[in-house]
């Protein structure tokens, strides 16, 4: 194991901080053990489901996994296929939902299609717990239901068993999984009770074949921004081990073609590269696009897809630069900023909005809604918060005007009708003061002062011993104090990046420091007193370097 005067005293003070605010020994947060998450038979409905499954298994049922479209479901819909694979039990379909012809959710249409199709069982992924008419349809077609999801609800659908840590009366005890997590746990039980069984197929699965499906439990921890603190820390830990060893062949090509070496993989690297592409599927075309990257190992195929990825996230990127300078500059119109902005546009496809919002409100510091209309004429729209509002909690104050809304405590979505939008604004404001709110912080603290001088990969290696970072576990945040500024200059199309070459006093040695999306008064300071952000690597382009994420500029 590795020791804790390995680290300098900084940063062995955050690490004591943060595995006592987990409640976690130091050791144990320094070196996270998979064997001590917990015992997926601690959810109360987990003996319930892993005996149905198993029944459909023993009596040739036909089985439908259905996901919800985005880098949460998908990977968790993978997950249960690679387990019903691995069992030699063929008789299943996929089922994921278009996201712009069906919507979010389990809907009655779906039900009635898989009806059709023979299915006795149908099994939700990160979906399916506000779906109680459709849960009440498949009931009455003799079709059992067994959901797994871990979005809030005040009460479940009569399903056949659920797994959702969220509800009030779930037994188990840590609250935040992903939703593909949460099928991960399900996947776990079912080959635990079918060992337990003698079920023929699982003599010969290995004991631990299970944690080669933490690759994507990781993806989907870091995709739903679920916080990395106890068992999803361990998990995306092991899940990252899993990823560099480029078992999964869509991964590796994937990152083949990023130029961007997977034995060095970290959560950055799947954050900003790899989810955009899983996501933009959904987004843009066809969800079944993200589930063949993930899941198939026929090489051509896999570059087919990865062709049609690229071409989708270009023209993403494209749309959604353009909804985010409209949406700022009528931001910047206003006397002032509100604590809840929202505006939007009918031609705005509302698959981007959040993305858009997520980005203003960072800068913003401020909760954003945009909204748009698709493509079947319904008006949808996605809510992101900077830590001020609790999303969840705004929407549900604001149920009434909404046709349909869901989400959790920093992003959510909504559809409403046309004549609502036009008071939106001033309703959502008004709520304020009945949600959860937090005060506004004024300044970015950091953790340590460092020079440019500290920074090497010896540095690195210590500070990778806190990772992986994420919600409540972010990277520790450092001020470079006085930088000398040999370099400053604006990239990217619209020049909306910018980079500082600097160096610190009574030192030689470069840094780069980098601004993704700057803010306009970072681009106009003339003079720096000092420099806040965290120190990441870049592998852009195959090349390997230590850089500064900018989060502040004095």
């Amino acid at each position: 194991m590795n020791k804790p005067e390995n680290l300098p005293d900084f940063l062995l003070n955050i690490a004591k901080e943060r595995a006592e605010r987990s409640g976690e020994d130091l050791l144990n947060f320094l070196n996270p053990q998979y064997d001590s998450v917990h015992n997926p038979f601690l959810f109360k409905d987990a003996k319930k489901a892993t005996s149905r499954i198993l029944k459909a298994i023993y009596d040739r049922e036909k089985i439908a996994i259905y996901a919800d479209f985005d880098a949460d479901g998908i990977p968790g819909a993978v997950i249960l296929k690679e387990l019903f694979d691995k069992l030699q039990y063929k008789n299943y379909v996929v089922y994921i939902p278009h996201r712009d012809k069906e919507g979010y959710g389990f809907h009655k249409s779906a039900v009635e299609n898989l009806s059709k199709q023979d299915v006795t069982l149908i099994i939700t992924v990160d979906v399916g717990i506000s779906g109680k008419e459709a849960t009440e349809l498949a009931k009455s077609k003799g079709i059992d239901v067994i959901i797994t999801d871990h979005h809030e609800s005040k009460d479940a659908p009569d399903a056949y068993a659920v797994l959702n840590p969220k509800l009030k009366n779930e037994t188990y005890p840590f609250k935040h999984l992903s939703g593909a997590t949460v099928a991960f746990k399900l996947a776990q039980a079912i080959l635990a009770k079918a060992r337990e069984n003698k079920l023929e197929k699982a003599k010969y699965i290995k004991e631990g074949w299970e944690k080669w499906l933490l690759d994507l439990v990781a993806i989907s921890t870091i995709a739903d921004m679920m916080p990395l603190v106890g068992e999803n820390r361990k998990l995306v830990y092991w899940g990252l081990y899993v990823l560099r060893l480029g078992r999964r062949v869509g991964i590796r090509r994937f990152f083949e073609k990023e130029r961007i070496p997977i034995k060095l993989l970290e959560e950055t690297d799947v954050a900003f590269s790899l989810i955009p592409k899983i996501n933009v599927a959904s987004r843009l075309s066809d969800p079944y696009l993200a589930f063949e990257l993930l899941s198939s190992d026929e090489k051509d195929k896999i570059d087919k897809v990865l062709i049609k990825l690229k071409e989708l996230n270009t023209q993403r990127q494209k749309q959604s630069a353009k909804i985010s300078r409209q949406a700022k500059s009528k931001l910047l119109a206003k006397c002032e900023i509100p604590k809840i902005f929202v505006t939007g546009d009918k031609t705005w496809n509302p698959a981007l909005l959040g993305l858009s919002a997520g980005k203003l409100a960072e800068e913003f510091n401020c909760a954003v809604c945009l909204w748009g209309q698709d493509s079947s004429g319904v008006y949808k729209g996605s809510c992101r918060s900077s830590g001020n509002i609790n999303i969840a909690e705004l929407l549900d104050k604001n149920k009434d005007i909404l046709l349909d809304y869901g989400g959790h405590e920093g992003a959510g979505g909504f559809s409403i009708n046309f004549d609502s939008l036009l008071d939106i604004e001033k309703t959502f404001n008004e709520a304020v003061e009945f949600v959860n709110t937090q005060t506004d912080k004024c300044e970015t603290l950091y953790d340590a002062s460092l020079t440019s001088a500290d920074i090497n990969w010896t540095f690195y290696r210590q500070l990778r011993m806190l990772a992986p970072f994420g919600m409540e576990n972010e990277a520790p945040v450092f001020e470079f104090v006085n930088p000398q500024v040999i370099q400053k200059r604006e990239f990217g199309k619209h020049n909306e990046h910018l980079e500082i070459i600097f160096k610190s006093e009574n030192s030689n040695k470069h840094l780069k420091a980098v601004s993704f999306f700057a803010k306009d008064s970072f681009k106009q300071k003339d003079y720096i007193k000092s420099i806040v952000g965290q120190v990441d690597k870049s592998a852009f382009a195959g090349k390997l370097e230590l850089r500064v994420k900018i989060l502040d500029i004095v």
